[in-house]
């Protein structure tokens, strides 16, 4: 079950805790990006202490609208010096996580509101070191096909953008 009395998501307060205590890195894959205030504090604070902070998105999207409304959250987190990725080649569907060297994760579940609160997801967490040499095999082979987002191009990105992205976040719970 997702919630408990503890807990109302439980993946979302595995993650936060996770994040939390990342002292290397957090490398996460997922096509649609949208964390909460809360693990979006996390990704900043866990960069911010130096932890290797990079997610990696696709450039194209089967919801566009919810990569504009991801794609708002860019600014804030490569000012706290999160490392963005869009993936090229083709749509990206993996959700994958890798917390440092000992933590890593497959399943169903995005980092967004409704895989955290709304939808029945299932993932594989691993605490085991070839599970995790293996995530961390892919992601870099992943990152090979990828275009970092450069902080100073994309503050110079077009006004339209800039709107579409705002209007998509605001309705991102529903997306």
């Amino acid at each position: 079950p997702n919630s408990t009395r503890r807990c109302r998501s439980v993946w979302r307060c595995e993650l936060d805790r996770v994040f939390r205590t990342a002292t290397r890195r957090i490398w996460l894959t997922t096509p649609y990006f949208l964390p909460d205030r809360r693990l979006r504090r996390r990704f900043a604070r866990a960069a911010r202490r130096g932890v290797d902070v990079r997610v990696l998105t696709p450039a194209r999207n089967d919801v566009p609208i919810a990569q504009w409304a991801a794609r708002g959250l860019y600014g804030g987190l490569l000012l706290q010096g999160v490392r963005l990725y869009e993936y090229q080649p083709r749509i990206l569907h993996a959700k994958t996580l890798l917390v440092d060297d000992a933590w890593g994760a497959v399943g169903t579940a995005n980092l967004d509101y409704r895989s955290l609160f709304v939808n029945a997801e299932v993932n594989l967490v691993a605490r085991h070191a070839l599970f995790c040499e293996a995530l961390a095999r892919q992601f870099c082979a992943d990152l090979d096909a990828s275009q970092e987002i450069d902080p100073e191009r994309w503050r110079l990105r077009s006004r339209w953008s800039i709107l579409r992205e705002s209007l998509a976040w605001r309705i991102r719970r529903w997306l």
